[in-house]
């Protein structure tokens, strides 16, 4: 089966070339976009062109301290997904928390 792939090289905060996927993994990436420029996490979630986007959250910083930044972060994925009619689903490792944003399911499942 052969099956096309690609993969971009990009500064997803500058560019302005249309980004598509079946699926896009944002893994522990979110927080340090956020930190970058404000409301670009959301904003990259929401014009990425895909229908499902994964987002991962660490649970502790790089000193061993609870990270928190992961609870505001998770709430604004959650009001942006209510706004949206997206469907959002949780789920945690011991070292990394999960938000699953389906865009083509409405409804939030939190």
């Amino acid at each position: 089966m052969d099956h096309a792939a690609e993969v971009r090289h990009c500064d997803m905060l500058v560019t302005r070339d249309p980004i598509t996927a079946d699926g896009a993994l944002l893994l522990k990436t979110y927080h340090c976009v956020e930190d970058r420029l404000s409301g670009a996490g959301l904003r990259l979630v929401a014009e990425v062109a895909a229908n499902k986007v994964v987002v991962s959250f660490p649970l502790r910083v790089m000193n061993g301290r609870a990270a928190v930044f992961t609870r505001p972060h998770n709430d604004a994925l959650s009001r942006l997904a209510d706004e949206r009619g997206w469907a959002v689903r949780r789920a945690r490792l011991s070292t990394e928390e999960f938000v699953d944003v389906d865009k083509e399911r409405g409804g939030t499942e939190h």
